[in-house]
């Protein structure tokens, strides 16, 4: 595994860190539920608050690569979105 490889493979891991903090603060102060999941083939998001519910499922390519990068992105920026674009 190349030097680009390892830092996209971290990038994914800091992504899914990302989504799994976004999850546990939604959870934490009481503002509602919020469930990931994350496979190997596709990730899912669920939150439920007062200001509604969101529920999205994204494909992942099977390698940690910039499209899975990319596509983790667009999860962390929906869910944010729809959070009101908490950080």
């Amino acid at each position: 595994m190349n030097i680009v490889e390892r830092t996209t493979a971290q990038l994914v891991r800091n992504r899914i860190h990302d989504l799994v903090d976004l999850a546990m603060d939604v959870n934490a102060n009481n503002t509602g539920t919020a469930a990931i999941r994350v496979l190997s083939d596709a990730a899912y998001v669920d939150i439920h608050s007062d200001m509604g519910s969101f529920h999205s499922t994204y494909p992942l390519p099977l390698m940690a690569t910039n499209r899975t990068l990319d596509e983790l992105e667009k999860i962390i920026a929906d869910a944010r979105d729809f959070l009101g674009g908490a950080q």
